[in-house]
């Protein structure tokens, strides 16, 4: 009886093994066959077409780093890389958790490979199959040579993990369509896969709900999902879509700007998510779950906000930590995804290479099927997360404003309220000093998070905030809700927040911007805070501004970038320097600073402008009703603006409510009544605009 028990369960486990067996050759089948009719869609032989004609300037860069790569050399320098390392280094042996240059950051790069297409792009071009078979050599030997959980090491954060199984899948898709994969490789390459993300799910944690990391893993579920039906657990990928949606509504403002105040980071989330919208198109698959509706919606509204984010250049601001990249290609993805003319005005004329290589023949047909509308908004307020931009147009020569004051966001945001950056025709003058490095021990970390890095005006005894590590502050202060109103193309900003350090009192600052489309800035600092103090306006210049001279006379100094000039003035000595600023992850740079400072009791003002060389600023009086004296300073600041030596705009900004006498007041025989007012000469009359009541 025994032994027919026995013979039972061996006949059983053999039928199963069978089954099993024959299973994963239908499974099996069925991806191949799937992969050689993505794969004719796709079309390689078009890839290679471009190459030689629009992408002729892409394939050398392509073909040099693919050779580097065929010798385990490795550099980090594409356009969205998180932490870029343009050096070379040559592992040999290949070995995935040693740093070479002692960050960290280049094994979490090393292990995401996201260089693999590299290879794959440039076999199609020479026709060589040895690229293909080293981005296969460089899977396998990853699998061979680490180990997935219980718990992260270098090669395995969870971060990485979800990036590395986004960058396998076109891989093994494409390499199985071109029959260079066994049915063991495949398997081995989906196996890893599998256990990847058994590892994602037992290791998620509510944190990443809120942070980008957990965006990277279930976008990553989600795009693999698409072509592993049956190999992995369905439980994982159902989970996978509603974590998505949970993570953007947590992460993304109604307003589509991310909470985590840097703009690169942002554009990460957006960028993966839309890699799994973009091959669910190329397979010809709906969106027709309300989740993904719902996903699909908050997508785009990210990509709006990335477009009024971008300079006239398409450089995105430095905001946070950041690097200051063209955001053009993200701008023609979002166009393709969801044929938008604005998004494609955007985007580049023709297709560039990430996209070509995202999207294959058919987004190079239907990139030039979408017409290009410029919007109709020349400016982005997105009040929730503080980030306001004003423009004079959408040309290249157009002048910009960058605005920003709100929540810290999380540890990649930086000591920056009341930040400003700006352009004039076209040409960055005030610049964000970026990031540099995430290492601990780097000085100059810690330094570039710091107000003393941004174009803010610090109180030395109640700053803004303070760094004490890499991601961590010993305090920072409480925005308060902007104010913003526009009138005739004129913009008026009002940042106010309070301030703190562990052993003062409180502080509180207001700074006020006025933009006028000439090319004009000016701005009011207002502080309050009890006792004796002093502040400093800080002013970081882009590289290739130049000084030109020096006006003490006038409180002003005289720059140029590319033979455009802006005179920066204050009411205040400026004192200048030379300092580094990064626009790049482990780059850096030197760049032109200047300081106006001065002391004051209970309350102060520092007053500071931008005015193109054709511009000067004077002092006027400010009358109130009834009254024979002129209002004192203290009470109203009353600014000219001569333009070509014609007054062109009076500036009245009155610091307090009015409380005693009348509430009307008069300043060049105009009659006017509010806290904030641009007088505009109007062929020698003057009309009253008033942008504060």
């Amino acid at each position: 009886m025994r032994i027919h028990c026995l013979l039972q369960r061996l006949l059983f486990r053999k039928e199963n093994a069978m089954q099993n067996l024959m299973d994963s050759e239908q499974k099996l089948r069925a991806f191949r066959q799937k992969a050689v009719r993505f794969s004719e869609n796709y079309n390689a032989a078009a890839l290679k077409d471009w190459f030689c004609g629009d992408g002729r300037d892409e394939i050398g860069e392509i073909l040099r780093q693919a050779d580097s790569l065929m010798q385990n050399t490795f550099t980090f320098t594409d356009r969205w890389d998180m932490e870029p390392c343009a050096v070379c280094y040559r592992l040999d042996p290949l070995i995935w958790d040693v740093s070479p240059n002692g960050d960290p950051e280049w094994v979490y790069m090393l292990n995401r490979h996201e260089y693999l297409k590299k290879l794959l792009l440039a076999g199609w071009y020479t026709g060589t199959p040895d690229y293909f078979l080293k981005a296969k050599e460089f899977i396998l030997h990853w699998i061979d040579h680490n180990t997935v959980g219980p718990k992260a090491s270098l090669t395995t954060r969870t971060i990485d993990t979800g990036i590395r199984c986004a960058n396998w899948l076109p891989v093994l898709v494409h390499l199985t369509a071109q029959d260079l994969l066994t049915d063991q490789e495949i398997l081995t390459v989906i196996g890893s896969i599998r256990e990847q993300f058994l590892y994602l799910k037992a290791s998620y944690v509510p944190k990443y709900t809120l942070s980008n990391w957990g965006v990277l893993q279930t976008s990553s579920i989600l795009l693999n999902g698409l072509w592993l039906d049956g190999f992995l657990e369905p439980e994982i990928v159902e989970w996978a879509e509603k974590e998505l949606l949970r993570q953007l509504s947590f992460q993304i403002y109604e307003d589509g700007s991310h909470w985590e105040q840097s703009i690169m980071y942002h554009i990460e989330v957006l960028n993966c998510v839309s890699t799994w919208l973009i091959m669910k198109q190329q397979l010809g698959m709906p969106s027709d779950t309300a989740d993904e509706t719902s996903i699909r919606e908050i997508l785009h509204s990210m990509y709006r906000y990335v477009q009024m984010a971008a300079g006239p250049d398409h450089i995105q601001p430095a905001q946070g930590d950041s690097d200051c990249t063209d955001v053009r290609d993200v701008l023609s993805r979002g166009a393709l995804l969801f044929s938008d003319p604005q998004l494609r005005f955007g985007g580049y004329e023709k297709l560039d290479l990430d996209n070509v290589w995202f999207f294959g023949a058919p987004g190079l047909r239907a990139f030039q099927t979408i017409p290009a509308k410029a919007p109709a908004d020349c400016c982005g307020r997105f009040p929730v997360s503080g980030n306001y931009f004003f423009r004079t147009g959408w040309d290249e020569n157009a002048s910009y404003t960058y605005l920003h004051n709100g929540p810290l966001g999380s540890s990649h945001g930086h000591v920056d309220l009341t930040h400003i950056s700006n352009y004039f025709c076209g040409r960055p003058f005030l610049v964000d000093s970026g990031r540099y490095s995430y290492v601990e021990e780097e000085p100059l970390r810690g330094m570039l998070k710091d107000g003393e890095a941004h174009n803010v005006c610090i109180i030395d005894d109640a700053r803004a905030g303070l760094a004490d590590g890499s991601w961590s502050y010993a305090f920072f202060g409480d925005s308060l809700k902007n104010y913003e109103k526009t009138i005739e193309d004129i913009h008026y900003g009002e940042m106010p927040f309070l301030s703190r350090e562990p052993d003062g009192g409180p502080a509180f600052h207001n700074r006020q911007v006025l933009i006028f489309p000439e090319g004009i800035w000016f701005i009011s600092d207002d502080l309050r805070m009890e006792g004796t103090h002093k502040s400093r306006c800080r002013f970081h210049f882009s590289p290739e501004v130049a000084v030109v001279k020096e006006l003490p006379e006038r409180g002003e100094v005289l720059l140029e970038n590319d033979g455009i000039r802006l005179k920066l003035g204050a009411c205040e000595p400026l004192e200048k320097e030379r300092t580094l600023l990064s626009r790049r992850y482990n780059e850096t740079e030197e760049h032109w600073v200047f300081t106006s400072s001065r002391t004051w009791h209970q309350e102060g003002q520092m007053i500071s402008w931008l005015i193109p060389e054709n511009a000067e600023i004077r002092d006027t009086p400010v009358y109130q009703a009834e009254a024979e004296n002129p209002c004192p300073p203290e009470q109203v600041t009353a600014k000219e603006v001569w333009l070509d030596g014609k007054l062109a705009y009076v500036i009245l900004l009155f610091r307090h409510e009015i409380f005693r006498g009348r509430k009307i007041f008069s300043c060049h025989g105009t009659d006017c009544r509010g806290k904030v007012l641009v007088l505009k000469n109007e062929g020698g009359a003057f009309r009253a605009l008033r942008f504060k009541a």
